[in-house]
């Protein structure tokens, strides 16, 4: 260095020349480059960032796994899943882009920057920075490590860097940082939508995958029988859970048939230990004469309040006159015990319903699980034939009245509805909702049936189809 004043050659560095004693100029510094950024600083930046990438993609992974265990197309999870794929692609590609810093890199005070010119990197250095890290990723984290300005080689290829917001404002007077306040934004609401998104999809594919673990129902090749059951035998239950209701009706079931037993023995004590106080007082002692083989069928029954009704087929006498028919028994309770309180005769219909009768009698029985399932398979497989009176027979007449035009046409389908299966039944008290994937030849089709309890029979109710 030359003394400005008299020209002298002094040492480097020296403060003040030797010759003339004058101030000599401080050296200049010399350029070394950006300082190497925060290691666990760019590690935070990359979860922020994957994060406000894939909001809709856990959402519509579910959408579609649900759909799929209800034997159905995923439309919506698959629409879902393309817009939350195509913001990813995009977001990853042009993230460190805009103004030099992705969102995640705003939250921690990162960006990138050009070395070419030391401006905030753009678009282009973005899209090339990502598109060697989609090739070499296991390499890059390495290079980021090892490399002494942490530069990895798509920094390398873009001659990018990635920097302190706060050495950039050093060397940079003047210049402003990108928003921070809506990269935290979007990041809560990206949080938000993965969170919730997640957990209801998650409860959807759930209750998708039990309800595709009930049992699949074709069409049935025989037809679903009505229980039987004699005067020396107990009434059958379904295998379902037994209901508080349906315990009642076995009860008071069993009532009438020990009645039939205490007749065929001529146990006068145990036909007047059936009956109330007044009809005991009724009963002839030669009432029954002759009855010693007669048998009681149990078709259906219901509890009203305190009463139960009773319903079945009797044989013939075996004594004397009289041909089979049906009986309706009422009884009462007393003292928690059923006792008989009346009877009168009923017609083949009210007994069982009828297939050409064409009344609402319903399916025998309570709503069990098992009896909505019977009930679903028997109406659609008379859908599928074109069986119209078992229709009529199985629904309520405010069915018949909405939907009589599609479903009584008599016409064989089966051709076009080729199967059906039961995905969910929920019984509440008296009614019933049934969910059925039902297949046609033009695709599937979601139905959901209404049931409801009448009289002590299952009858269907209501029909919306998606």
């Amino acid at each position: 260095m030359f003394c400005p004043k008299c020209g002298t050659q002094t040492v480097d560095g020296a403060r003040f020349c030797p010759a003339c004693g004058s101030g000599l100029p401080a050296p200049a510094q010399v350029w070394n480059g950006w300082p190497k950024a925060p290691l666990f600083a760019r590690l935070l930046a990359a979860i922020i960032d994957s994060i406000i990438m894939q909001p809709l993609v856990v959402p519509a992974v579910f959408w579609i796994l649900a759909d799929s265990a209800r034997e159905q197309v995923p439309v919506g999870g698959i629409v879902l899943l393309s817009v939350g794929g195509l913001w990813m692609f995009v977001y990853a590609y042009i993230k460190d882009g805009l103004r030099g810093a992705s969102l995640g890199k705003r939250v921690v005070g990162l960006m990138v920057v050009n070395l070419k010119d030391n401006q905030p990197a753009r678009i282009g250095a973005s899209i090339l920075r990502a598109l060697v890290l989609t090739f070499v990723s296991p390499i890059e984290a390495i290079m980021v490590l090892v490399d002494s300005r942490g530069q990895r080689l798509g920094d390398k290829a873009a001659k990018t860097q990635v920097i302190r917001m706060a050495d950039y404002e050093a060397a940079v007077p003047g210049w402003l940082r990108p928003g921070k306040g809506i990269a935290i934004a979007l990041l809560v609401v990206a949080l938000l939508l993965g969170t919730v998104g997640g957990v209801v999809g998650g409860l959807v594919w759930a209750d998708a995958m039990a309800a595709a673990g009930n049992s699949t129902i074709e069409t049935p090749s025989t037809p679903i029988e009505t229980p039987s059951v004699l005067a020396t035998e107990p009434a059958s239950t379904d295998a379902a859970p037994v209901t508080d209701i349906q315990l009642q009706v076995d009860a008071a079931a069993q009532v009438v048939t020990g009645f039939y037993s205490a007749i065929n023995t001529a146990d006068m004590a145990g036909i007047k230990a059936a009956v109330d106080a007044e009809l005991q007082s009724q009963i002839d002692p030669g009432a029954f004469e002759g009855w010693n083989a007669t048998t009681f069928e149990f078709t259906r029954g219901w509890i009203d309040g305190d009463a139960a009704h009773i319903v079945g087929r009797e044989s013939s006498q075996a004594y004397g006159s009289g041909a089979g028919g049906g009986v309706e028994f009422d009884l009462t309770r007393a003292t928690g015990t059923w006792l008989i309180s009346g009877w009168h005769p009923v017609d083949t219909t009210q007994v069982e319903g009828s297939d050409t009768t064409g009344s609402s009698t319903g399916l025998p029985g309570v709503l069990t699980d098992a009896n909505v399932r019977d009930l679903i398979a028997q109406v659609l497989e008379a859908r599928q034939t074109g069986a119209a009176n078992i229709i009529r027979r199985l629904s309520t007449e405010g069915f018949l009245t909405d939907n009589g035009e599609v479903w009584l046409s008599g016409m064989d389908e089966t051709e076009f509805f080729t199967k059906f299966k039961i995905t969910s039944v929920k019984i509440a008290g008296s009614t019933a909702t049934v969910k059925v994937t039902e297949t046609w030849v033009d695709g599937s089709q979601a139905a959901t049936y209404g049931l409801v309890e009448q009289n002590g029979a299952a009858l269907l109710d209501s029909w919306t189809v998606k």
